[in-house]
């Protein structure tokens, strides 16, 4: 439940009045779903939309806090304690104040915005269009199927995913943009991401599930096969998707491209930027 606001936090350091949304929490018994990264997703959703550029909630903070756990992942900082009740203050803003900051930590700190200056090495990934729509089911230039409405997607509800390959680069690093490329039908690019976590070549299964859980598209038989012959993993936080996926006659005619990617290939900067503007992304939640 989202609640538009305007006033100051009664804190015991009082928070200053400023537009802001507030999440009034609730308990979910639906463990292992990743319900809490789908209604964080809600949440920055709708204040991207609204033009509003501070969320907070409050809590009474547990041993082991599970609630925590998860909103610290996508900067939501204690701000004070609240003077009725004594529950904790939880501010996270959506805009990169500190640009100082390294990619990771912009990109944790004021998710979804992020770091994309010359310093930020940049990849494109291709992805089948029948695994793009389990890892991104939000994307609208498809066509909606029955189980979208009927089934928990897990590894959709997710912000923090995994991407498995076949193919390893050394050259990806933490921090990195990635940018997924939806092959076959669409032949676009659709959405952005950023390296949250060392990528990794690995073959033992413990590892690799404890690395990527419910994140990728692939269910645990077939992470046991996928072992067995070693995969490269690559942990990322989704940010966001073009407003105007540009297509692979779009990327050609722009020098983004030269051929469709069958592998993980690195663009440079001034590539990005053609990309970035034909693709409308909205230059408010970027730093360079």
């Amino acid at each position: 439940m989202l609640k538009e606001e305007n006033e100051p936090i009664e804190a015991y350091n009082p928070i200053h009045a400023a537009k802001r949304v507030k999440i009034a929490t609730l308990k979910v018994n639906l463990s292992g779903s990743k319900i809490g990264e789908l209604f964080l997703k809600i949440a920055f959703e709708y204040c991207i939309n609204n033009d509003i550029f501070e969320i907070y909630l409050t809590h009474f903070e547990v041993e082991d806090d599970g609630l925590f756990h998860l909103i610290d992942k996508f900067g939501f900082e204690r701000a004070g304690k609240l003077k009725k009740n004594d529950e904790t203050v939880y501010l996270k803003k959506l805009i990169g104040e500190q640009q100082e900051l390294s990619p990771l930590e912009i990109a944790k700190k004021y998710y979804p915005c992020f770091k994309d200056d010359e310093s930020v090495n940049k990849f494109v990934i291709p992805i089948q269009p029948r695994f793009h729509d389990i890892l991104f089911p939000e994307y609208r230039n498809r066509q909606m199927k029955l189980t979208d409405y009927i089934e928990i997607n897990v590894p959709g509800n997710t912000i923090k995913k995994a991407y498995l390959s076949s193919r390893f680069s050394s050259k990806l690093s933490v921090g990195d943009i990635v940018l997924f490329y939806r092959s076959h039908d669409q032949k676009a690019i659709t959405s952005l991401g950023i390296v949250d976590r060392e990528p990794i070549r690995n073959n033992n299964i413990d590892e690799l599930k404890r690395i990527v859980g419910k994140r990728s598209v692939y269910s645990e038989e077939q992470l046991i096969e996928k072992a067995e012959d070693g995969v490269f993993i690559i942990p990322f936080k989704h940010h966001f998707y073009f407003p105007n996926p540009l297509n692979w006659s779009e990327l050609k005619q722009k020098g983004i491209l030269n051929g469709p990617p069958q592998s993980i290939t690195e663009i440079n900067h001034e590539q990005y930027l053609a990309l970035k503007n034909g693709g409308k992304l909205d230059e408010r939640f970027t730093v360079n």
